[in-house]
């Protein structure tokens, strides 16, 4: 059945129809859990169990294992979301609903019992509820055992599922002599079915020998323990070889990394080793990001982040600062290639058909073996900063071991073959290959990327710490580390933005403008001050040592929303001081590095599509005779989606007038033009521009980024990167009007004179900051300008706009 099309109905009355429905939401949500998309999965499943509950109560009971089954389901993937209690609840309601029926005779129904018992034990040993998981995980070997004694033999694999999960909860009650004889059982058995045959058992093999080396470190047989751990890689390394690793796979080898330094590890440790592991497993989880379901990428990043800030930690005790870095560009990167698949970006119309058709139909075929295949999700029980690995029971298409195998051995040439065309694609679109499958960076490439006289500072968001990378044309020193946590910046960060953000009082009354610029302008002062406090004496350590004449911030994380460049050097911001400028990441900046110079002509301006920002107007204007009256002025309803995107292709310059829209969703950040949003995602793939040196966007906050698990790619600033543009001149906050309009001519006359755009911003935001109130209301035609002191000093009128490229 063609189930996507009953949504399409508008009358489901007959009873045939609500049936018919309620399988095809059944079925929508198998599908979308398979591809890891737990949330539409939940949705589709919550319905059906509404549909099919609606249809046992007015009498059709014999939908009611259905029922059963679609509740199971639900909470199978209600404990993928996190929602344990909830999920514990409707696994109780599944127990009784198929006991009910068992007792009326559905004997046939005594493997699903036992099913949902072993998930709902794993939900309450996630949940903490340790000796009821056991006792549950007992009762349901003894149900698997006697439907094996009665002949259904078949069940043998899932009996051992739940000994290997029966293990990891004695092992995290303590009782890790029991837990080692139980892992030591369930190795014999998965060994024993894969003989037979079963070797899709393979990777509950290796996740049974790392929980028994895990249990065997807890008592103290390190060698007994190395040999367990030594045989997960093993086994690993097998399923990797021949295609076939599972999401686990990653934090396993994680895992095993951490044992390699363990002081214990016999002979001894090894921190080289481990860190040579560290790097493989990254590179594991390159494959299975690009192998996964387009839907489960993100959370797979997420819960692998672990592996990344240990890679790093391990190349900064082995004295390679470079590779700690290395690693941050890398799991930068990683953010954006995520994003790609999830929205299912594809190449544009610049890229040749072919490839575009080809690109389309290996990543469909590629989707369509992952979902048969079926999205193994990370599992596990964490405890004493280890994870132990269990397997949860779901339903899954019955299959012959030899029908696995053909559908892993079609993937893997659909991969190889995918790897080709996108090499390709990459000859044509270094941008869009550069999203898909990022190159690493190299010393020599840093080294050649940096002028001599310049400093890049680059951060380091950890949980619990900061790290600042002064890097050089001689290269990347060991960072500077400061104690600040992820979460005292992110508290800070977002006190910053409802502050700068609040126009209404506490009763929701529209502020006077002179109020909200008094809110602003304290802010500003305030969050120049806890800067300060925590980058100052780090910043002039840096600057004291290479003496730059320019310096280069990469933020990480929440720190692209603050004005960095606003620290105090010798009681003077940053920007005042030096040339500065940003970028996402070096790796952006080799990308821009490789084009063709930048070009500066022919442009256009993209003047209030929307009509309701007065300042626009004048400014539009302004920036059009500062040009020269060269470029295509796009005024109101002449800004729509379609003139924009035709113009864009063909410009070497362009300023935007309009609202913007940030969001760590390529779909949803992008700029308001008059008929819709011209989104990030389009600059990322179809859109690529002539080589501009600059894109200016004095729109509202448009370098806002909304910072991700990782990074920062999502941003409109790092968009237009990706499309062509050296340099992007955008703001972190709404910029007054006046202060704006001032700021954008003095901007573009230093242009006109000669000056680069870093330069330019440099100067332009000097002498803002330094007008007499005389000056400013001459400039501006007014008698007097309202601002919550006496002219412009304050930074919020003049550090908002910052310029994230190359800068020349």
């Amino acid at each position: 059945m063609d189930f996507k099309n009953w949504f399409k109905k508008k009358d489901i009355t007959s009873v045939e129809d609500k049936i018919a429905h309620a399988e095809a939401l059944f079925n929508q949500g198998f599908e979308a859990y398979n591809q890891g998309n737990f949330q539409s999965a939940r949705d589709a499943w919550a319905a059906c169990v509404d549909e099919r509950q609606k249809l046992v109560d007015e009498g059709h009971t014999e939908l009611r294992p259905d029922l059963a089954r679609t509740r199971m389901n639900l909470a199978n993937c209600l404990d993928s979301l996190g929602e344990l209690a909830l999920a514990c609840t409707t696994y109780e309601t599944t127990l009784t609903d198929y006991e009910k029926l068992i007792d009326q005779g559905r004997v046939d129904l005594l493997p699903s019992l036992a099913r949902t018992r072993m998930n709902l034990a794993n939900c309450l040993a996630n949940l903490g509820e340790l000796a009821l998981a056991r006792t549950t995980y007992e009762t349901t070997l003894t149900d698997y055992q006697s439907l094996i004694d009665q002949g259904r033999v078949d069940l043998r694999p899932e009996l051992v599922h739940t000994r290997m999960n029966l293990a990891v909860c004695l092992d995290s009650q303590g009782e890790l002599a029991l837990a080692r004889t139980t892992n030591e059982t369930t190795l014999t058995d998965y060994q024993s079915l894969i003989d037979q045959g079963r070797i899709e058992l393979r990777p509950n093999l290796a996740k049974t020998h790392m929980n028994l080396a895990i249990s065997l470190k807890g008592i103290q047989d390190f060698p007994a323990s190395e040999i367990h751990y030594q045989e997960a890689f093993k086994l690993l390394q097998s399923l990797h070889k021949i295609g076939q690793l599972f999401p686990n796979a990653i934090r396993m080898i994680k895992d095993i990394a951490d044992w390699h330094r363990h002081p214990q590890r016999p002979p001894q440790p090894d921190k080289p080793g481990a860190f040579k592991l560290a790097k493989l497993g990254l590179d594991w989880l390159d494959e299975l990001l690009n192998r996964l379901s387009d839907a489960a990428t993100n959370s797979m990043l997420t819960e692998n982040l672990p592996l990344f800030q240990l890679a790093t930690e391990l190349a900064l005790e082995l004295n390679q600062p470079e590779q700690a870095y290395f690693i941050l560009e890398r799991s930068k990167s990683r953010v954006l290639v995520e994003q790609m698949l999830r929205e299912r970006a594809e190449p544009g119309s610049h890229v040749d058909e072919k490839l575009r058709t080809q690109y389309r139909e290996l990543r469909a075929k590629l989707r369509s073996l992952v979902n048969q295949l079926g999205t193994s999700t990370p599992t596990g029980m964490a405890g004493d900063n280890t994870t132990r690995f269990l397997t949860p029971t779901t339903r899954s298409i019955e299959r012959s071991p030899e029908q696995t195998e053909q559908l892993w051995q079609e993937q893997q040439a659909v991969e190889q073959e995918l790897d080709k065309v996108r090499r390709a694609i990459t000859e044509q679109d270094a941008a869009f290959g550069e999203a898909i499958q990022p190159r690493p960076l190299t010393v020599e490439e840093v080294i050649a990327l940096i002028p001599t006289d310049t400093l890049v500072i680059a951060f380091e968001q950890g949980p619990d710490f900061l790290r600042l990378y002064a890097i050089t044309a001689q290269g990347i020193p060991t960072p500077l580390q400061i104690d600040l946590s992820s979460q005292q910046v992110n508290e800070r960060v977002e006190a910053f933005k409802n502050k700068m953000a609040i126009d209404k009082d506490e009763a929701g009354k529209e502020l006077p403008y002179l109020s909200q610029l008094t809110i602003r302008e304290t802010e500003l002062t305030d969050i120049t001050h806890w800067l300060d406090s925590h980058l100052k004496p780090a910043f002039t350590k840096l600057i004291a040592q290479v003496k730059p004449a320019h310096i280069v911030l990469i933020p990480h994380v929440s720190w692209h929303l603050l004005p960095i460049h606003l620290v105090s050097v010798e009681d003077e911001p940053l920007t005042v001081r030096y040339p500065i400028h940003y970028l996402p990441s070096l790796q952006i900046l080799r990308l821009i590095s490789e084009r063709p110079s930048a070009q500066q002509e022919k442009g256009c301006i993209i003047a209030n599509p929307t009509q309701n920002l007065a300042g626009a107007e004048q400014e539009s204007q302004t920036v059009y005779y500062l040009r020269g009256q060269r470029d295509k002025l796009l005024s109101h309803q002449e800004a729509n989606l379609s003139a924009v995107r035709a113009i864009l292709n063909n410009i070497q310059h362009s300023h935007f007038s309009c609202h913007g829209l940030f969001d760590q969703d390529l779909t949803q950040a992008g700029l308001i033009l008059a008929d819709g949003v011209l989104a990030a995602k389009e600059m990322f793939t179809s859109i690529r521009m002539d080589n501009p040196r600059l894109v200016v966007m004095s729109a509202c906050e448009t370098a806002q980024i909304k910072p991700t698990l990782a990074d920062e790619y999502m941003g409109l600033s790092s968009s237009f990167l990706f499309a062509g543009t050296h340099n992007v001149l955008s703001t972190l906050w709404r910029v007054d009007d006046n202060a704006s309009r001032l700021l954008i001519e003095d901007f573009y006359q230093s242009l006109n004179e000669g000056l680069s755009p870093v330069k330019a911003l440099q100067q332009a935001q000097r002498h803002l900051s330094q007008m007499t109130e005389e000056e400013l209301c001459e400039r501006l035609q007014i008698p007097m300008i309202a601002t919550g002191s006496e002219d412009f000093s304050n930074p919020y009128y003049w550090a908002g706009f910052v310029l994230i490229g190359d800068g020349e």
